[in-house]
């Protein structure tokens, strides 16, 4: 007998248990397909401050003295409708299983508090190049899940995030930003359970499977070569043998075309794993 919660989430079109992320180009010149290789070829996500421009200059989006790394809680559907209007969000990336995310830390973001008073540089708090709050408000610790909230600004649109369903995973050790969020799962069990790794790839089109096929285990190879240290050896292993044996690719392409023809079950990948034909990505 199914759950309630079970019910819940089979009846919802608009529910779902995986989790975004996605790749975005870098200052380096690699576009966001390419630093998806580079994901998949070191099986890490890198915590960062999520820069954004502003008509002021480049202002941080996380707060606080701890990076993140960022997920939304979107289905398929959504993540296509959401791309095709926002430039800054690329057609690549991960899905991560949500109770897989949460065993390893990942939590949701707070929008908005009561009092979100931000500090300014004559304040003892504030620290250059970095966005902070009132401890008092909100401690150092969780500032990282943090994001504004105004819907009522004056002579200006809504400042109103909460359409991404956002989560924000930080290093547990701080501001160490070359922590990673580990996509085969820590290995480790904790008092919020045991992530089994569950992970799969969204990319823009149907070729691009076969680019990956080209580029990828050139790459992977370079990145267990350069390391010496046994345990990301270890770590490198388990997350190509998972990427060999259980790792989907989904093209947004493919499930474009499928929702055009009246075919529902792309929209979300619960209802689209069963159904989809896994093509090893290497």
């Amino acid at each position: 007998m199914p759950t309630v919660y079970e019910q819940i989430l089979a009846a919802r079109e608009d529910m779902t248990e995986w989790l975004v992320h996605f790749t975005h180009g870098n200052d380096d010149g690699l576009t966001a397909r390419s630093v998806l290789a580079k994901i998949l070829a070191e099986g890490l996500l890198r915590p960062g401050w999520a820069p954004r421009r502003t008509n002021s200059g480049t202002r941080n989006t996380v707060f606080g003295p701890r990076p993140a790394v960022c997920f939304s809680e979107q289905p398929v559907g959504a993540l296509i409708n959401y791309v095709g209007r926002r430039d800054y969000a690329k057609p690549y990336g991960v899905f991560v299983h949500k109770m897989d995310a949460w065993a390893d830390g990942v939590m949701p973001v707070i929008y908005g508090l009561n009092a979100d008073s931000e500090v300014g540089d004559d304040d003892p708090a504030y620290v250059a190049g970095q966005r902070t709050l009132k401890p008092s408000v909100l401690s150092l610790d969780e500032q990282y899940r943090y994001v504004s909230l105004a819907l009522h600004r004056y002579g200006a649109v809504p400042l109103d995030w909460t359409h991404e369903r956002e989560w924000r995973w930080s290093s547990p050790r701080g501001n160490a930003i070359n922590d990673c969020f580990p996509l085969a799962g820590s290995g480790t069990f904790s008092s919020r359970g045991h992530s089994d790794g569950r992970v799969h790839v969204f990319v823009q089109h149907d070729a691009d499977v076969a680019w990956f096929k080209t580029h990828l285990t050139a790459k992977w190879n370079a990145v267990r070569s350069s390391s010496t240290d046994e345990e990301h050896i270890s770590y490198c292993d388990r997350w190509f043998g998972r990427l060999r044996q259980k790792i989907r690719v989904f093209s947004l392409e493919e499930a474009s075309r499928e929702l055009a023809a009246g075919n529902r079950s792309v929209y979300r990948l619960e209802t689209w794993l069963p159904v989809h034909t896994r093509v090893p990505i290497v």
